[in-house]
């Protein structure tokens, strides 16, 4: 299995796709602005009738609740920049295996494997074993934090497939690399 992840193309997996929190993240921050930009027109609109001389109490009272919600919406957009930050730099493991690779082969301590897990883990989401189906002995399913997927099998007589396979969740099933 680490031989799996010491030989799959790194930037293809991480180039697959977005992991589902960076996609969240992004489309919460892209509705907040969506906000704060239909706000900020209904904000000039109201201050423009207040320089044109238009003066009445609820006029007053928009443009009050108008940079409240502003105010209240920057805050808002600023913690989803930071929140869109960070799970970015999460998925950014996947474009860097350097780590990775340098702790698969630095050895077998108790301190090393516990770093070789720690940054396993920074990147797969989930390894499934599957025994005794499709002609092979066993295969390993990969998921890694962005939602990419790879397969690696051993069939009935010991060999592994040479080829990385990546799976294709929409269909299913495999998408073979020839």
């Amino acid at each position: 299995m680490l031989g799996l992840l010491a030989d799959l193309d790194w930037q293809a997996v991480a180039g697959e796709s977005e992991p589902a929190e960076v996609k969240a993240a992004q489309a919460e921050l892209d509705a907040v602005l969506g906000e704060v930009d239909r706000r900020t027109g209904r904000l000039a609109s109201l201050e423009k009738l207040v320089e044109e001389g238009a003066f009445s109490p609820s006029l007053f009272a928009a443009l009050g609740a108008e940079k409240a919600a502003l105010s209240d919406l920057s805050a808002r957009q600023e913690k989803l920049a930071a929140g869109l930050a960070a799970a970015r730099s999460k998925a950014t493991s996947l474009h860097a295996p350097e780590d990775l690779l340098e702790a698969i082969r630095s050895g077998n301590d108790p301190e090393r494997r516990e770093r070789l897990k720690a940054e396993i883990r920074k990147r797969l989401s989930r390894i499934s074993v599957v025994f005794g189906e499709h002609g092979w002995r066993y295969y390993f399913h990969v998921e890694f934090v962005n939602g990419a997927l790879r397969a690696l099998g051993v069939d009935k007589a010991g060999r592994s497939l040479a080829a990385e396979v990546k799976i294709d969740p929409a269909r299913g099933s495999a998408v073979l690399p020839f």
